[in-house]
This record gives C-alpha cells, structure tokens and sequence, in this order.
C-alpha cells in the first residue's frame, strides 16, 4: 500500500532549534500548559515547559530539496512571543551548510486559528498567513529578511483582524517555512541593466552606490534633481540629513517601505517590470509628496518622468499610479480615480480588438475521443477527541487514501477502445503510466491525416469555409479539410480556421466532482516524469476547475452537470436511453439491467487494504455513509448483495472493481449523452470546454450571430464593475400563520381569512435576458443632453438605452406603504448605531457587536448619492413616487433583444422535452449564460506548476513571486501575481440583467399584489426570484383565478385544481407556485434560514450552510422556538475537505439556526420590521 512520506531523505533528521529563553515571565504564565511539537513524519516531543525549545522538521519537498517546506508545531495563543525567539532557529535553517553566497527565495507563514461570534456561534477557522517571497543574495541579508517577513506577516493579520471581520486570534498553531533555491541573475546596484526599450525612453535614473542603498539615493535623487552629473551618488550625500531613514535595512524590500513613508510624510510609488510591461508594486496613501522609483534586477532607479515612463500614445499626459491608465485631461483623471483607488493596485488594461463574437469554429467539430475516470480510497482513521459539544469545531476522522481507479476510452461512435482497472499501491502511478501509454496512440491516430496543402484558388469550386461558413474573398487562404477516419477531404477551409482546429489534439479525461476530491489525489502523488508542461485553471491556490499535463485534459463533468451521479443516471433512465456504451462493456441482458443505477459501496468500511481480500459481502452495518449519518436502506443493501452473488464476486476487491467499472460507464453515458445534446443543437461540442458557463456563452453568440462591442474605456469599465447589485435577499415579517378555509384541521371562522403563498418568477434571469439589451455605440451625454433628458419619453424596446447616475430619495409619506420593499436596494453599511433595541440586546448578548459594520444588499429609504441605475428601473421608480434630485450624468448605448432568440429556442425546447435529463439541460444554458456575463477578472488568480527542474527554477526567479510550496517530490505550486488585467468582459449585460430583474420583481410585487390588495398583503420572504406573500382576503384562489391569470403560471397544479391552467406554461417571467398545496405556517429568521408549514405536516425548509442530511433532522418548530425564545441550535455535520491537496472527512459542530437579524429594523415583537431610514425610527 502507497504511504505518503514528508521528509526529503537528505535532511531527514535535520533540526533547527528555536531558542524561547527570552521570553517574560507574564509571557511564560500564559504557556504554562504542556505542548506537543511535531518533527518530520509525526515523531512527537512532550515540552513541559514551552520556553525551552521548539523544533522546525521538513514535512514536504520537491526536485531533491530544490524546494522544500519546514514546520514548527507551535500551539501558542501569543503572537508576538513567538517572532522574536524564532528568528536565530529561521536564521540557523537558511543559513546552514554554511554557504557565504545565497540564491534562495523564501516564505515565512503562519497557520494561526481564529474565533468569531457568528449567529450567537463562535466560529472557529484556521487561517494561512504569509510574508512576501523575499529573496536572499548573501547570509548578510538573512535577519534583515526575517525581519521584514515577520513584520509584513504582522501587519497582513493586524488588517485582517481590524477590518471589520470580527475575527480574534486564538492560537498559532504552526509556522511553515518554504525555500527554494533561485536561479542566479546579474542584477543589483552595480549591474542593474534596463532592456532598451525601457531605456530608450529616457525616464529613468540609475544611481550606483554600495551598500545597497539604491533606494535611499533614489528616493533622494526624486526629492532633490540635480541637473548634472544626476546620477553620481556624491550629489545626493549632502541631503542625507533631511530625511530619517533610521529604519531601514539594506538591500529594502517593500514591506520596509511604509515605516519610511510615514517618518517622512510621503507617497512612495514603486514600479516593476514583469513580461515586457511597467506594473505597480507599491502604491503609497495619498495626500503626501509624491516618490515615483522603479524597480528591476534588485534596483531601485529614481522616476525623472513618469508620464514618459507610462506613456503609450502621444495625447496621454495624466495617469493613475494605481492601475497606470492614461488620460488626456485632468478632470477624466479625476473622475476616475474616484472609481479605481479603492482597488488594489494592478495593471489595467483595455482590449485592443473591441469586437466580441463567436469565432472559435474548431469547437464545433465533434473530438474523436474521451476518457472517463473514477478513483475510490480507504479511509485510514484518524484517532480523534471530539471536542465541547456546545462550542464550534473541525475535527478530522478520516484520512483519504488512494486505493484504485478505472477508466474507459471512448470514441466519437461509443466504442470502447480500452479499459483498465487496478487496485493496490501507487494507484495514481499506475493511472498515469497506463493513461500515458494510451494517449500517445490516440494522439498519433488523430494526427494520422495527411499533410494538409495550400493549393491554387482557382482549382476549387467551394465558397465558404466548412469552419465559421464565411465565404472565401479575393485574399483568402484556402487549405484541403481533411477526415482523420478516411483521409478523404470534408471540404475547403481558412487555413486560420484549419490551425485553429489542429488545438483539438487533445485527450480528455473527464470525472465527475474532480475539482472537489480526484485532482487532489492526482496531483498530490503525481509520479516523476509523467509529462513537460502543466496548465491550470484555478478558484483558489486549492482548487482547480481544470488542468492540462501536456496532451492530457482533465475536465470536471460536474462543472456541465451539476447533480449526483446518482440523479443523472435516474434522469437518464427515465428518457428511455440507449445505453450502447454499457451494454457492450456488460454483455449479459439479464445482468446488466441490476447495474444501470448508481451503486451503493460501504466506503468506511475499506480503511485497509487487507479488507480488499475479504471473502464475504459485507453486512449491512458496514454501508453506514459517515457523511449522511444515515444506514443504507434494506432495498439498497438487498439490490448491492444481488449484484455481488449476481456477479460472481468472490471477493470485495472483485465487487469494488463492478462497482468502478459501473460509474466510469454510467459517467460515458450520461456525459456523452451531454454532448450529444450539445453538438445536435448547438454544433458545438462541450469536451472544448470547460464549465458550461464557457459552453453556453459560446452558443449564444454563436446562435443569435451578434457581434458585441467590448469598452474600450477604463472608466466606463470601472462605471459597471463597481455598481453591480446582486439578488435581494431578506425577511420582511419573520413569522404568519394562514387561516385558510382549505385547512379544515386549523381554520377558525371567527377570525379574518388569510393564506400564505410562496411564489417564483420562471427563469428570471432568462427573462431578463430576453429584454433589449446593449451591445454597441456607448457615449456620455453632453451636459446640455443630460438637462433635456426626459425620462419619461422612454420606452423598453428603444433602440437606446441608458444608465443614469442620480440622486434620489422617497417621500417620508410612502414609507408605510413601501416599507416591504423600498425602491433603489443598496449596498448598505449597517452599523451597531443602526439596529433597533431588540437587536441591539441579540447583538450584545450573543457578543456580535465585533462583525459590525457589515456591508450588505438592503433596500432602504435613506437618500440615494450618485446612484447607478438601469433607465426603465428609474423610471419605475419615479412612477411609484420616489423623486428625482439631480442627474449627474448619463450613458447613452445601442440596445436590442439581440440574445432573446437563445432564450426563448431553449425556453421552447424545455417545454416541448418529455425527459427530466433534457429539460435541465436547457434551463441550465439559459441561467449560465448570465454567470457568464458576471465575471470579475479581478478575483482571478494565476497558479502556475512545475514539473521539470528547469521551469522550477524559472518560477523560483520570477519578480512576480507571491508564493510557493512544494506538492510532492516532482510538482510545486506556484502564485504567479498577473502583472497585467485585461478588462475584456462585456459586464454591462450583467449589469442590465441584474438591473431589469429586480425591475420584474418590484413590478410583479408592486403593479399587481400590492396594488390589489393595498395593506392586506405583506412580504413574508425575498430571495431574488422568490416572493412569499401572506394575503388577507376572502378567497385567495378565486383571487389569483380571477385578477392575476396574467402573470402566473398554474401549469404545476393538479389537473383537477380549480387553479390549473396550462396557457402560461414556462413563460418567462411570471410567477409559479412553488407549493401548491395549502401552507400553515411561515417561519422566517433571517435570509436563507426559514421554514414552511403546508399540506399535512409537509415541510420545506433552507439553512444556510447546513448540509441537506443534517437539514432533514431540523423540524419546523425548531425553528419556530429558535425564532419565539431568542436561541439557536447546534448541529454536527460531516464533509470531505481538503487542506494542501490532502482530502479528510471531517466532522464540524456549528450553529444550524439562531435568532439574530440586522438588514432590517427589527421591533419589539421579533417578528415585525421597518427598513432602515423609515420615518418612525
């Protein structure tokens, strides 16, 4: 059996050690408990008293130590103790051998737990904090680098803890150090060289001196020009005296600047220089004397003109330091910096092909092959105390290790070409070594065509390309499109579009839920050698949606199909599927038909692999899922032990491998299913991609043949980016109870009738997104435009449209009647001043006053400032009495419902679909086409991996280092900081989309329920497309029947209900009832924490973060308790994490339900509101 081993044999036994001898005794008083200090592999040293010694052990390293990571067990609730005693234990590691001349890049971090009050919790979360990745020359510069690691790791957590989040430091658990060692540059004061496009420009000075003091003279240099001679350092001395600098240490690295900056009131701005381009790396505050310098090859060099340094096009005179944007006036500079200085500094950069449309035709033609993989592991068992069951905790239980794998090669007709199996030890070894074999044929076989020629244009009769279906003009390549399966030609093409297609030599490798669990088995043991090149594409340092390792492409079919595998393959069965790929693999008819659903596997009962042998089925006990808590059915376990004697096993290896075998099939099945859906409406095949974001965008642009234009304009970006507004989401009354004549059991005659309903608007965002939306032509309005603008001269199918910025507010007289939901939601930052006496009394007594302020979507009746608004929003706003204060200024843009014909064909396709599996796929597109339109490029992060020594050292030496860490012997992990951001979303669809749908949402609520029944309706509940009402009237279905058949869809009602209607079936836009039978009760906490009573005792009930096993022992009077006794409730659930790409199951005790509610005033009673800025508060 594999066993993961930490310690690089070469320093197997080496240990640092770190003196705390120095500590005061009040510091000793609070360390007076043992601790356990772990070295290496786990070997365990009980310290009774913590002052003595700690001990820093390799625990991981990659390319024979080239890399490698070491770790002190700490334990200590004392922060500050710690930096002191472990800088000589620090110096001794990176010091050691004794090597006068260093070439090594480092990291100091800090895993340290923190504890906040969250919902009357107290949450516990371990946090990674880490310095620069400093770069050390000489055993000189080692303190001073330590130094400046434990101060930038000392200032990140002082932000972090005072920003607002709430978060106090328990303990520090463990310190990381990683080491690398550099490739060597010829850098530094006395060798700096510029490339000569930086030094053609004549904008930078260079000031050699010794002693790495570049930056003192630099800056000196900046403060005081000297007009000859400029860049001898002699001329600079005499002004050593007017500034301090009594705090630095030489060579400075930028976490040293900040302390200069304050002694010296000024704003220090440092450039680098990262892949032919000037980025910023530090931008001082401002309202202080500006110091531009520039940094390269260990340099500073004083800035003598920064509009020449930046300057792309001759009219740019005026640029923003933070993202470098140039402008041709002050006052646009001015204007934008409003908009940009909240960002962190970065590069910005606009599109130089402003044209976005669908050109990437190779995606259409259907890829040859597939591979489909699935990997199941033991689960060693981690020994665990669990700790207070009344506090918040994350305890480890189990430890995944890989045990085997399957995998199936498919091609293009469903033919299964190869399979493997294979249990035991090295499994990821062995995939590979097996996957490696294959693909290397399969890559030979696609390139099997013979070469494609360029031939004279006159021997053809073909017009249009077989790719984009252009027609040839006089200056078109034309090349030969050849078939890989019979060399025959398909037809003529651009010899671009023929290129584009040779990018399919790829093989994919698809499994299901990879981004949570395969990848971090894979690339954590990745074997030696395996290939040259990695390409990731991750959410986080942790996470990858997809990665590439040379001609190998590994998808998550999870990130297309977003359910179990266990619910597709029911999906799938229920369309009356040709099972062809399943049916060839197992031959036998009247066994296969016992395989054709998810299967059941006992997986914490292999913790070992001896129980691979094991000769009889497992009992029923062993099936228990740690993660549900929950026993296997008898049907399930019946049908599990009817496949085993069916089957033959004689072993539960031999059932584990049926049991693979089967989810790799049933995957190729319902994955190739997929992509047949794909290719038969869309051309387009989903292997190229990969999320079904990127899938349906594409087929958007390419169904409805538009051409949108990107901005070009880094304010306009910047105008969109930082007004976008999600869903509204929160509780308007926290508790109803319906008297509804149709519940015989509760109703009572004597007291008013009312009914509770719970409404959802169909496909919202698709609604949207069938409106008229923009696409080209964007342009300010002159002022004098802006003063004739007649907002009420507007319509929605206009072919302009308009953002506006405005002032507005809403007339105390409308409060009451608006109170449910005011007009013009906002980001609102609700302070402790801003709740009301019973919130005030949850918050202090559940100790939450520290996670306040909190900045959250909440509409309100406080004035709106510079507000940014969709014009048919303000215009309904205004119908409904707010008032309009002053335009600022308007964006005036081409619109049309150029994506309503996508919406609506896959809208059409969803009604006329007789299977489940079909009708998810077209709503799917519809709604991830939106996410799509709602990227932020700035949260986007750039890992980069090695895989050779070479690109190791490579990355190891890159400016833009922020961090690294060795995964296992032959891969390290990299986070390259991107020294440039392209803006080249179209986010103002997103922008109007979220726009228009709230317009529908106000407009269903106000225009129809609200102006019928007046104050005898009242918003329970919104979650951005839902609405639950609770309705005083004699007969709400009558009602419904009668006044607003217009606006609901009742297709989902009984065909016997007196409400059942089929003529707005799936129309976009109108409301549907998510419940139609009678509701009782309506409890509702806060957002996404509320429950609903209906039916018999039916229940539906939403718990955030509260997995849906343990949702189902909560009970709608838990709730109902929770919300009348001000209390909480605790539960404990199970999850598989994963922590350095080593999964765990680990068990979490957290709050599953409390009291406490600020994004509205909340009264006296608990269960009645008023929105902030209401006139009676």
């Amino acid at each position: 059996m594999e066993t993961e081993s930490f310690d690089n044999p070469s320093t197997k036994k080496r240990k640092f050690n770190i003196d705390l001898s120095k500590e005061t005794d009040s510091t000793a008083s609070k360390l007076a408990t043992p601790y356990c200090v772990y070295i290496g592999k786990g070997v365990c040293l009980e310290l009774k008293d913590f002052r003595k010694t700690l001990y820093l052990g390799t625990f991981n390293s990659s390319f024979r130590g080239a890399v490698q990571s070491w770790r002190a067990e700490i334990h200590s609730g004392d922060l500050e103790s710690i930096f002191d005693p472990s800088r000589t234990a620090l110096y001794d590691l990176l010091s050691r051998d004794g090597r006068p001349v260093l070439r090594l890049r480092f990291i100091i971090c800090f895993n340290i737990t923190f504890r906040k009050i969250v919902d009357e919790d107290v949450l516990e979360q371990s946090f990674y904090f880490c310095s620069d990745a400093a770069r050390l020359l000489a055993i000189s510069q080692i303190m001073p680098c330590i130094d400046r690691a434990f101060t930038k790791v000392q200032n990140t957590i002082d932000a972090f803890i005072h920003n607002g989040s709430g978060w106090i430091l328990h303990e520090v658990q463990y310190l990381d150090v990683h080491e690398g060692n550099f490739r060597e540059i010829a850098g530094g004061c006395l060798n700096a060289a510029l490339p000569s496009n930086l030094k053609n420009k004549h904008a930078l000075l260079s000031l050699h001196c010794s002693g790495n003091q570049c930056f003192l003279f630099a800056v000196l240099a900046t403060l005081f020009p000297q007009k000859t001679n400029a860049n001898r350092v002699s001329k600079y001395t005499p002004f050593l005296n007017s500034i301090n600098y009594s705090m630095l240490n030489f060579p400075v690295t930028l976490s040293n600047v900040k302390s200069f900056e304050k002694a010296n009131n000024l704003k220090i701005n440092i450039f680098g220089f990262a892949d032919n381009l000037v980025y910023p790396l530090f931008i001082g505050k401002p309202n202080h004397r500006e110091v531009h310098l520039f940094f390269y090859d260990d340099h500073y060099f004083a800035i003598r003109n920064i509009n020449r340094l930046l300057r792309h096009k001759t009219n740019e005179n005026y640029f923003c330091v933070n993202c470098l944007s140039g402008f041709t006036r002050q006052t646009t500079l001015d204007l934008h910096q409003q908009l940009c200085l909240h960002n962190k500094p970065q590069r910005l950069s606009m599109p130089s092909d402003l044209s976005l449309k669908f050109n990437r035709f190779h995606r259409c033609v259907e890829h040859r092959y597939a591979v489909y993989a699935d990997f199941e592991c033991l689960l060693s068992k981690i020994a665990t105390t669990f700790l207070n069951p009344n506090k918040s905790f994350t305890t480890p239980i189990e430890k995944h290790i890989p045990v085997s794998f399957a995998f199936v090669v498919v091609d293009h007709e469903n033919d299964i070409l190869f399979h493997k199996y294979y249990a035991g030890e090295n499994v990821i070894e062995v995939f590979f070594s097996e996957l490696m074999s294959i693909t290397l044929k399969l890559i030979q076989e696609m390139k099997r065509a013979s070469k494609i020629e360029v031939d004279d244009i006159t021997s053809y009769s073909s017009y249009r390309c077989v790719f984009c279906r252009e027609f040839f003009d006089a200056n078109s390549i034309r090349v030969r499109h050849h078939s890989h399966d019979s060399n025959s030609v398909i037809g003529m093409a651009h010899q671009l579009c023929n290129l584009l297609h040779k990018k399919t030599f790829f093989i994919p490798v698809v499994i299901h839920n990879s981004r949570n669990y395969d990848t971090h088995l894979l690339l954590k043991h990745l074997p030696a050698n395996i290939a040259k090149d990695i390409n990731i594409i991750p959410v986080n340092i942790e996470r990858f949606t997809m990665f590439t390792l040379d001609h190998l492409k590994f998808l998550d079919s999870y990130q297309f199909l977003d359910a179990s595998l266990d619910a597709l393959v029911h999906n799938l069965n229920a369309s009356n599927h040709d099972f062809q790929i399943f049916d060839a693999f197992f031959a036998d008819e009247d066994k296969r038909d016992l395989l054709k659903r998810k299967g059941v596997f006992p997986y914490s009962f292999l913790d070992d692999l001896s129980k691979l042998s094991t000769v009889t089925f497992p009992s029923k006990e062993k099936f228990f899922n740690v993660l549900t808590q929950s026993h296997i059915s008898d049907d399930d376990y019946s049908h599990a032990k009817l496949v085993y004697d069916t089957f033959g096993c004689t072993t539960f290896e031999e059932y584990l491998q049926l049991y693979q075998y089967t989810d790799v099939l049933l995957l190729a099945e319902v994955f190739g299913n997929f992509r047949k859906l794909s290719l038969s409406h869309y051309e387009l095949d989903p292997i190229h991609y990969i999320s079904l974001s990127e899938l349906t965008f594409d087929a958007g642009l390419k169904y409805c043949k538009i051409e949108l234009k990107l901005l070009s304009n880094v304010n306009d970006y910047l105008f969109f980016e930082q007004n976008m507004r999600g869903g509204i989401c929160m509780v308007g009354k926290r508790f109803a109870q319906a008297n509804n004549p149709y519940i015989s059991d509760s109703y009572d005659s004597s007291v008013d009738r009312s009914y509770i309903l719970a409404l959802d608007c169909v496909n919202l965002y698709g609604y949207a997104m069938n409106m008229s939306l923009p696409y080209d032509h964007f342009a300010w309005m002159t002022s004098e435009e802006v003063q004739t603008f007649d907002i009420f001269g507007t319509t929605p199918d206009s072919p302009q449209g308009f953002i506006l910025e405005v002032d507005l507010e809403i007339p105390p007289s409308l409060h009451d009647e608006q109170n449910d939901l005011p007009m013009a939601p906002e980001h609102l930052n609700i302070t402790y001043d801003m709740l009301s006496p019973y919130s005030k009394r949850l918050c202090d007594q559940f100790q939450l006053k520290n996670t306040l302020p909190a900045k959250k979507l909440t509409p309100n009746f406080y004035p709106k400032k510079n507000y940014v608004v969709h014009y048919l929003n303000l215009l309904f706003y205004l119908q409904q009495g707010m008032i309009l204060l002053k335009i600022h200024r308007i964006l005036v843009f081409s619109q049309k419902p150029w994506l309503k014909e996508y919406i609506e064909f896959n809208n059409k396709k969803r009604n006329e679909s007789n299977t489940a599996i079909e009708k998810l796929f077209f709503k799917k597109l519809n709604n991830a086409f939106f996410g799509k339109t709602m990227q932020n490029v700035r949260k986007r992060i750039n890992v980069r991996g090695a895989l050779t020594q070479n690109v190791n050292q490579r990355l190891l030496s890159s400016p833009c280092l922020d961090y690294f860490e060795p995964i296992n012997e032959n891969f390290t992990l990299f986070k390259i900081r991107k020294p440039n951001l392209y803006l080249d979303k179209p986010i103002y669809i997103g922008f109007c989309v979220l726009e228009l749908s709230k317009l529908q949402m106000y407009d269903l609520y106000y225009t129809n329920f609200k102006k019928y029944y007046k104050n005898s309706c009242d918003l329970l509940y919104m979650d951005t497309d839902s609405l639950y009402l609770h309705i005083h009237t004699k007969d709400v279905y009558a009602d419904l029947k009668r006044h607003f058949s217009g606006v609901l869809d009742l297709s989902n009602f009984p065909t016997d209900h007196v409400l059942f209607d089929n003529t707005n079936r799936g129309k976009l836009g109108t409301l549907k009832n998510e419940i139609c039978k009678p509701i009782r009760e309506f409890v509702g906490i806060k957002p996404k924490m509320y429950s609903v009573l209906y039916g018999e005792n039916d229940c539906k009930q939403a718990a955030k973060g509260v997995r849906s096993s343990t949702l189902t022992k909560i009970t709608h009077m838990n709730y109902k308790t929770v919300l009348t006794e001000e209390s909480k409730l605790r539960h404990m659930q199970y999850s598989i994490l994963s922590k350095k790409h080593v999964l765990e199951t680990v068990v979490q005790n957290k709050t599953s339900l409390s009291a406490y509610y600020d994004k509205k005033f909340v009264c006296e009673d608990g269960i009645h509101t008023l929105s902030y800025g209401h006139k009676d508060i």
